[in-house]
């Protein structure tokens, strides 16, 4: 499996806490694809829903890690692209 990195935002943390934003609306991704407020992303979505959201380490391909979750939070639409809020398991 290929593994691409991008640069871009950055996801804030302060102590267990963690924000910042998964997608902005109007950038494009790694492969070029561009998201807005209408993209399909897997459920309905409109500005000012707050969707329940695990956190995952290194979106799961950890092999140490794996797919267990390490905290929990809310996605947030908003006219900017989707906020993710959330905070690290205090026993990680």
């Amino acid at each position: 499996m290929d593994i691409q990195i991008g640069y871009g935002d950055e996801i804030k943390a302060v102590g267990n806490k963690i924000e910042g934003y998964l997608v902005r609306f109007g950038s494009a991704d790694l492969d070029g694809e561009y998201f807005d407020a209408g993209t399909d992303f897997g459920r309905p979505m409109k500005t000012g829903d707050e969707i329940p959201l695990n956190l995952y380490y290194h979106h799961g391909l950890d092999e140490r890690v794996g797919k267990r979750e390490v905290g929990t939070g809310t996605v947030t639409v908003d006219d900017v692209g989707l906020w993710y809020s959330g905070v690290l398991a205090e026993s990680d």
